[in-house]
């Protein structure tokens, strides 16, 4: 991988030993070298802006190194915690569907422990949320809800999800999974969710089934869902080895003539290449399991995505003043607009109309 201009020599070295560590975690590629306890430092601390410091500390704690020992050991407790934090969300989560099955109700995890379940070592991926979607009127959705867990949804629901705790966790219920800024674009996924519920896929979650996409759309909406996150404020390398994990783990169950389809109605297809070059040439997804052909012009903006990837960090907390300051809401108006007009070429439809959204919404947030 070249050097974006937009990164000093050693941060692009930093970079670029990440992807090695993380190729290791993910495909069990053996490191060319062992790091310096400077080097050690350096990725561990770019790792944790990233959300992937338990996959990379776990292939370099079998190394010797010469960084301080204190360092080290506050990374060996990181990842202890971490691998806690899963025996929580996989039990949480059982429980969580468990209840809903009780009830009959129709719903579908995505992400989260979903995708856990399909790296080498589950443990290692810093669990996040746990988003769902019921197919259930908004007025049922909030019965059920309250009925199962005791949760009182808001009578309205303003925006495309609403949080809550729960059993040490944090649950987002999705009433949509995207709000598209072309309306062909949102009337063609309300036709593939309308699939998705007549034929969900089914994960297996430490003892439990869960529900989830079927895996050519879960495909689709893995990316979709860090492209968006791309555009508006910024994603991590996690969501990245979620993606390369899932394609490889599901390269005989997707249909590639229809997920090409599909992007090409979407008008993303090239987008969806430029990601299909990270998760190649800088995570080491095998090509045969990436579902569409990378052209050329996909490696020329690769770097620059990576070079995205890395300022932002997760979901753009590397840019973030104080939340729901001015700083803050200046910042990620800037950020998403820079980014439409960054990745237009590459997403006409939704990365252009998204910018009189963007100014609409973010101006009127301002003047709170």
């Amino acid at each position: 991988m070249t050097q974006d201009n937009s990164q000093s020599p050693r941060r692009a070295t930093t970079v670029n030993l990440l992807f090695s560590v993380l190729r290791s975690a993910l495909w069990d590629d053996r490191l060319a070298q062992p790091l310096s306890g400077d080097e050690f430092l350096a990725v561990m601390a770019l790792a944790e802006q990233q959300t992937v410091q338990a996959l990379a500390f776990d292939v370099l704690s079998v190394q010797r190194t010469d960084a301080d020992r204190k360092q080290v050991l506050r990374y060996a407790n990181k990842l202890s915690k971490i691998q806690r934090m899963n025996l929580v969300a996989d039990a949480a989560l059982q429980a969580f569907v468990r209840q809903l099955a009780c009830r009959q109700a129709a719903y579908l995890v995505m992400k989260g422990q979903t995708l856990a379940a399909l790296y080498p070592h589950p443990q290692l991926r810093v669990p996040g949320d746990i988003d769902f979607i019921l197919n259930a009127t908004y007025p049922s959705a909030r019965r059920l809800m309250l009925d199962a867990f005791q949760v009182a949804l808001p009578e309205k629901l303003t925006k495309k999800e609403y949080s809550f705790k729960m059993n040490g966790m944090v649950y987002d219920f999705h009433s949509q999974l995207f709000f598209f800024a072309s309306s062909r674009n949102a009337r063609l996924w309300a036709q593939l969710m309308e699939e998705a519920w007549q034929q969900p896929a089914v994960v297996r979650v430490g003892d439990g089934d869960v529900c989830t996409l079927p895996p050519t759309m879960n495909a689709v909406y893995l990316f979709l869902h860090l492209f968006f996150h791309l555009i508006r404020e910024g994603v991590a390398i996690k969501q990245f080895c979620d993606c390369a994990v899932f394609l490889h783990a599901h390269r005989h169950d997707i249909d590639r003539q229809r997920l090409q389809l599909i992007l090409r109605q979407l008008r993303m297809e090239r987008a969806f290449a430029v990601v299909g070059a990270v998760l190649v040439d800088c995570l080491g997804l095998p090509l045969a399991s990436f579902p569409m052909t990378i052209g050329a012009d996909a490696g020329k903006w690769r770097d620059k995505m990576v070079a995205d990837i890395v300022r932002g960090g997760s979901f753009g907390k590397q840019y973030h003043h104080a939340k729901r300051s001015l700083l803050f809401k200046t910042e990620t108006l800037l950020i998403a607009l820079r980014n439409s007009w960054r990745y237009y070429r590459l997403a006409p439809d939704e990365a252009g109309m998204l910018v009189p959204r963007l100014l609409k919404a973010n101006l009127r947030n301002l003047l709170k």
